[in-house]
């Protein structure tokens, strides 16, 4: 079973949905996650009918916030068992396999008060989970000084909250593919900030 977990910040753009179609015709996987769309459901269904996945599951932004879109192909069963603005949990069998596992998605909301709860579902999820666990998506936080680069540090406290929840619910960091630091705020000299 192979994903996808991409951040698009937004789909209005015709070279995003580009570059997206591109990444999905490279990689062929068979689920593939985005966050921050931006889109109400008719850009979305557009786009996945675009990327040929015979089923899908959005939840709709925030006003110009967030958005989520989860799309599959028919080599998997997937169910969606949880879902908020911030996450989409799920079941997901390979069909070719018989490997179930649970996939979880997420886009951690930017104020450090609505992570927490997120953290708090998490935790919630792992106590009651006995399946591989897969929990994939942007957390918007750091587990290590050195994967911000700033003029104002990672702040300890919250770095130390994300390895809690990391250690309490038996995850491991796996990295990602491609750029050192998955996103950067597009300033130059003191202002800028790139975190991965």
């Amino acid at each position: 079973m192979r994903l996808i977990s991409w951040n698009c910040q937004g789909l209005g753009n015709p070279l995003t949905v580009q570059a997206l179609k591109v990444l999905v015709t490279q990689e062929k996987p068979d689920i593939v996650f985005l966050m921050e769309t931006k889109n109400q459901t008719q850009q979305i269904l557009s786009i996945q009918r675009k990327l040929n996945f015979s089923a899908g599951f959005f939840q709709e932004p925030t006003g110009l916030a967030g958005g989520l879109a989860l799309f599959w192909t028919n080599k998997v069963s997937l169910n969606i068992t949880y879902q908020s603005f911030d996450m989409l949990d799920s079941i997901c069998t390979d069909l070719d396999s018989g490997i179930t596992m649970r996939l979880t998605y997420l886009l951690a909301p930017a104020r450090y008060p609505l992570r927490q709860n997120l953290w708090t579902v998490l935790r919630r999820i792992s106590n009651f989970n006995s399946l591989p666990w897969l929990c994939t998506g942007d957390y918007n936080e750091v587990l290590y000084p050195w994967e911000k680069v700033s003029k104002c540090p990672a702040e300890s406290y919250r770095m130390v909250s994300f390895r809690d929840v990391i250690n309490d619910c038996y995850l491991m960091d796996l990295g990602s593919k491609g750029c050192a630091f998955t996103w950067s705020n597009n300033r130059q000299g003191d202002a800028m900030v790139k975190a991965d």
